[in-house]
């Protein structure tokens, strides 16, 4: 029974990696691309000696700096992920695992690919289209002053061989709410907001996303700055 499951492991590392290539070969990193990641002199970036993929989720507002959603793919086929936020006054990321036995993250992986993470545009590309009541259906585009807003910045980080693809969105919930009361929806928002709706779910992104705002707010002491530092755990 050992010895086949030793095989049957075998068999599945590869399959399961050549399917999350297969889907990481999707993304069209665009040479326009921004060379510079979120918070990279903080957070830093991959070492792909050993890695093959990153995906980072960030959710930043006024008063919240940075809360990180990472996922990583190594060469091996094994995926591992980092959730926490930046202190932007200490200059530090600071490591919040959740106390889980064990994520399946190749299955959370894929059920982001199922709901088009990959295919979803930046927010200013973005098509909106209206539909009128008789059912007819056509583009329309909002001024740009739309997404000059002071609401939740989020922002998708899809890097591999250093090569980066970013997409960032603001206030996504709100807008989108806007303006289907004029019968006017986004396919790339809804995307985006199922892509969120996950993250939260799994990770539990939303009381983070509190805590980094009450630490933000907070007056820390000397020892209180130590027992933080020492959580900025690394890969």
């Amino acid at each position: 029974m050992i010895i086949q499951r030793k095989k049957l492991h075998t068999i599945l590392i590869p399959l399961i990696l050549f399917t999350c290539i297969e889907s990481i070969g999707q993304i069209k990193f665009e040479s326009d691309s921004t060379s510079e990641l979120t918070y990279e002199h903080i957070v830093r970036k991959p070492e792909f000696d050993s890695i093959q993929f990153v995906f980072r989720f960030w959710q930043s507002s006024k008063h919240v700096p940075g809360v990180l959603l990472e996922l990583v793919l190594q060469r091996d086929g094994h995926w591992k992920y980092r959730r926490g936020y930046v202190n932007t006054k200490k200059g530090i990321f600071i490591v919040k695992q959740l106390i889980v036995q064990k994520f399946n993250l190749d299955s959370i992986w894929a059920k982001l690919v199922s709901v088009g993470i990959l295919q979803i545009k930046d927010q200013v590309n973005s098509q909106w289209i209206r539909e009128t009541e008789s059912g007819k259906r056509f583009p329309v585009k909002p001024s740009a002053d739309i997404y000059d807003r002071n609401g939740d910045l989020y922002i998708l980080e899809f890097i591999s061989n250093e090569r980066i693809r970013q997409i960032n969105y603001m206030d996504p919930f709100v807008l989108q709410k806007m303006m289907l009361l004029s019968r006017i929806s986004s396919e790339d928002h809804d995307k985006l907001i199922k892509v969120i709706d996950i993250l939260n779910a799994e990770f539990k992104l939303t009381p983070l996303f509190k805590e980094c705002l009450l630490e933000t707010f907070s007056k820390p002491s000397g020892t209180e700055y130590i027992k933080t530092k020492k959580r900025d755990n690394r890969f």
